[in-house]
């Protein structure tokens, strides 16, 4: 999730791949709490 989290940073496209269904969930949560901090600087 970290590395998603820094392209979403940096305004780059990723994808993002991963076998645990339960890391996919913490990585989603990471990235929508980073979007939308994103959101109140833009």
């Amino acid at each position: 999730g970290t590395t998603l989290k820094m392209a979403e940073k940096l305004n780059r496209r990723w994808i993002g791949i991963e076998i645990s269904e339960a890391y996919c969930k913490i990585a989603k949560e990471r990235i929508k709490k980073e979007t939308q901090q994103l959101k109140l600087f833009r």
